[in-house]
């Protein structure tokens, strides 16, 4: 691929090769509401995760719903989610109160193997498969767009880079 880029007035012909872009990170809300059928038994859930912080070490244990296998972490979320649910492909905050009641954060290795189509469809599934039922679509709260070249030279410094954050980091 060839690229025209304009530095000080000039024109100069750059080659670079694109070798891959996707999304890195995607945090969706989900509007589901439990059904009659519903494997998710909250209270348990919540007295299983207190049982968990007041262990020694808290780790978090393993727990099967809707034919998915989740980490059920010893602690909430910082942002008022009271069930922390992981596993390889997913890090599900969930509250029976909150509104929405689930927020999802995909991780990137799944991202990657699937395509954010495929574990939006992936949790929906399993959802389903739980017993819940959508009431209002999702929406999408965060999207962190990954784009990787190959250049032959680096034509970039550090004064290249911007940041919002007062402090940046050094090495």
């Amino acid at each position: 691929m060839l690229s025209i880029m304009v530095q000080d007035g000039q024109h100069i012909a750059q080659r670079y090769r694109h070798l891959l872009s996707g999304i890195d990170t995607l945090e969706v809300c989900f509007h589901l509401a439990p059904g009659i059928t519903c494997a998710l038994d909250f209270e348990a859930l919540l007295a299983r995760r207190e049982a968990l912080r007041a262990a020694r070490f808290g780790e978090p244990e393993e727990v099967r719903i809707g034919g998915e296998s989740f980490l059920l972490q010893a602690y909430g979320s910082g942002s008022g989610y009271p069930l922390v649910l992981s596993n390889s492909w997913a890090i599900v905050s969930y509250g029976e109160r909150n509104s929405p009641p689930f927020y999802v954060k995909f991780l990137s290795q799944a991202l990657w193997q699937y395509g954010w189509t495929g574990v939006v469809v992936k949790f929906l599934a399993w959802a389903t498969d739980a017993g819940f039922e959508s009431y209002a679509l999702e929406k999408v709260t965060r999207a962190d767009f990954c784009f990787d070249y190959w250049l032959a030279e680096r034509d970039f410094g550090y004064d290249n880079f911007v940041s919002l954050f007062a402090k940046d980091a050094t090495y």
